[in-house]
């Protein structure tokens, strides 16, 4: 399916009109995208390319109260039922934490913050976060002063609770770099592939050995295809100095979905959970 898209990712790839027929976009959010406007038909800035879906963020780490989920994931939850758009939730990994009561509390959230009768993909954050901050005079963190590993068990645990406990298969997201470096560790654990790769893979790669194409066998190893493809993050300049596409000027995290408008529909009916 992935050689079929290589001609039309080079000219989404390059923002041009000549894209505004293709429907599988997707972006996803958090509180940090507070000026975005969610509407059905919204586009990014300078052509005419539909966004089908948002994910948005909805918790991170240990979930006990309301307070504790993104605040803008309710309001997000309303507009894209509201509005007829795909919507899905993700949770951020911490491995100072233990993962099951972490699903736990991610389901929970759905069920507290959703808006009733909405179907909602669930997704799952691989990747190295903060576990210790640096914080300015005023108390506010200010600058990482300590990166967590989260290890693949974790990530496992997690997929099989959500699963037990919503019937559903969460998508897991994580990057190039996060894979690499369990790649000795994968190629020697076949049960820990095994049970990885009953997930869908949502891989984060901005620029790879060959440049801004598709993502490879070997980035997305032990994966053997991928669903969504994070290729723009959303700041001003990402890491590979691509600028990111906007939104009425507010630069977002971009993805694209491997396969058809038929195909999107498909996989959003048999991972979607309705909550409440």
């Amino acid at each position: 399916m992935k050689n079929l898209f290589v001609a039309i990712a080079i000219c989404l790839l390059c923002f041009t009109q000549s894209s505004a027929d293709i429907t599988q976009w997707m972006v996803d959010m958090s509180s940090h995208n507070a000026g975005v406007q969610v509407l059905k038909g919204m586009t990014f800035e300078g052509n005419n390319s539909k966004i089908e879906m948002i994910i948005h963020r909805l918790t991170i780490g240990r979930y006990t109260q309301k307070s504790d989920a993104d605040k803008l994931f309710s309001k997000r939850s309303f507009e894209t039922y509201s509005e007829g758009l795909y919507f899905g939730a993700y949770h951020v990994l911490y491995p100072s934490s233990d993962p099951k009561p972490q699903a736990q509390g991610f389901v929970r959230a759905l069920k507290e913050q959703t808006t009733p009768g909405q179907k909602v993909i669930m997704a799952l954050d691989w990747e190295h976060v903060c576990v210790k901050w640096n914080y300015n005079e005023q108390g506010k963190k200010q600058t990482c002063a300590q990166e967590g590993l989260v290890p693949p068990s974790f990530v496992i645990e997690f997929a099989k609770e959500v699963e037990r406990l919503t019937g559903n298969k969460p998508i897991i997201y994580t990057s190039a770099r996060e894979l690499k470096l369990f790649r000795k560790y994968f190629d020697t654990n076949p049960q820990v592939v095994a049970d990885l790769t009953r997930y869908p893979l949502w891989i984060a790669r901005y620029e790879g050995k060959f440049g801004y194409g598709f993502p490879t066998e070997e980035e997305i190893h032990p994966w053997y295809d991928w669903t969504f493809w994070q290729f723009a993050e959303g700041k001003r300049l990402g890491p590979t100095k691509r600028i990111s596409p906007k939104i009425k000027n507010n630069p977002i995290d971009t993805n694209f979905f491997n396969g058809s408008r038929e195909e999107i529909e498909t996989f959003f009916k048999t991972y979607a959970w309705e909550a409440k």
